[in-house]
């Protein structure tokens, strides 16, 4: 059932402001209902017997009217809240792998997102590894670029290197092939 909040306000603000009470002039228990300030609301016609409860009820109703219906309308907005968060929920758990019906909140969930978190990470391994492997292959190509630019032989870049090591004969040999290919 989905009470029409609006209209339950209106009949509330047309009915006599609260609170009121069981009233007893003449010593017979629950034959009027009045406001606070005394105004007779309702007055039991005489033969009819009322019961306590029916009277009790009718005062709390009154009494509780305004805030039951401001508690329905927090509940409402509270729902609406609510189901956006569990879309979200439902939707985290299909990107965890998780079954639906499995708690997002639960070991379930906390074992998928560390397992989607070592995948990142491997990924992201790959991924530097790559891109180290790419500006290698650059630096490689450049290099062979500017070798060619310079003139340099394969055999004089390696007798330059082997006087690195302390081939000093072998600089001299690689130094001379430098010299003369710029001559």
């Amino acid at each position: 059932m989905s009470a029409n909040i609006e209209h339950l306000r209106a009949v509330g603000r047309a009915a006599t402001e609260g609170p009121w009470e069981r009233w007893t002039t003449d010593g017979t228990p629950d034959r009027r209902i009045a406001s606070v300030d005394g105004r007779f609301v309702a007055t039991i016609e005489s033969g009819v017997k009322v019961a306590a409860a029916d009277a009790d009820f009718v005062t709390t109703a009154r009494n509780e009217w305004d805030g039951l219906l401001d508690e329905v309308e927090a509940l409402r907005r509270w729902k609406a809240e609510a189901m956006s968060l569990f879309d979200g929920m439902q939707d985290l758990g299909r990107a965890l792998g998780l079954p639906l019906g499995t708690l997002i909140t639960g070991p379930v969930a906390v074992k998928a997102a560390e397992a989607l978190r070592a995948k990142v990470a491997r990924v992201e391994a790959l991924a530097e590894a790559a891109d180290v492997w790419v500006r290698a292959s650059a630096l490689r190509a450049a290099l062979a670029d500017q070798s060619a630019q310079d003139g340099l032989s394969r055999a004089g870049t390696t007798s330059v290197a082997s006087g690195a090591t302390g081939d000093t004969e072998g600089a001299q040999r690689g130094a001379q092939g430098i010299e003369g290919g710029k001559a």
